[in-house]
């Protein structure tokens, strides 16, 4: 399944109010830019295969013009008709087979540089690819963290880290320890520090 069309992660009842914003919003804009990187990497594969279908055809069609002059050189050799006229149909000839070989070795550059281009699109687009996976698997972590406990949501939705232990981007540090007393207080709990003599 390609992950840009991938839905977003679904969160279950206990982080249902939780909407990482900047995380959508990045994979949104990922996503977007992979679906018009994907819309050029078909262009590009497309004009590779087209070029790549014309040269072939110029190399066919150089096979045929020398075919050509062998049957003007058997037909001197048989008939000797008017010999400057063999060589004028020869001279031609040879200069048609050397327009068409040019022609095909024209296509098969610009063949190259459309499959190099191609390559370069694909490269963007796994590399995006990578980074709606990293979004996407943060966003896992993030709602198993909540999950866990070890991470809360604020009133506004955001998360805060509930615990000490690595903290994942976009969420806010845990409570100082001022602000920890200052809930105390507010919840009416004795305060921790050093006792008074």
């Amino acid at each position: 399944m390609d992950l840009m069309e991938k839905e977003p992660i679904n969160k279950d009842n206990t982080v249902a109010n939780f909407t990482n914003m900047k995380a959508e919003i990045r994979r949104g804009t990922a996503t977007s830019l992979g679906i018009k990187v994907e819309e050029m990497l078909d262009s590009a594969e497309k004009k590779a295969a087209e070029l790549g279908g014309a040269k072939k055809a110029m190399q066919g069609h150089a096979k045929n013009l020398l075919g050509i002059m062998a049957a003007v050189d058997d037909e001197v050799e048989k008939s000797i008709p008017d010999l400057e006229t063999a060589k004028l149909i020869k001279s031609w000839l040879s200069k048609t087979v050397a327009a068409t070989e040019n022609l095909a070795g024209h296509l098969s550059n610009i063949e190259q540089q459309a499959l190099g281009e191609a390559q370069g699109y694909r490269v963007v687009h796994d590399f995006i690819q990578k980074i709606v996976r990293e979004i996407d698997s943060r966003q896992e972590e993030l709602v198993k963290a909540i999950a866990e406990g070890r991470i809360t949501l604020e009133e506004d939705g955001t998360p805060q880290m509930a615990d000490s232990g690595p903290r994942p981007p976009g969420v806010r540090p845990g409570a100082s320890i001022a602000q920890q007393r200052k809930q105390e207080e507010q919840a009416g709990k004795p305060k921790r520090g050093r006792k008074k003599d």
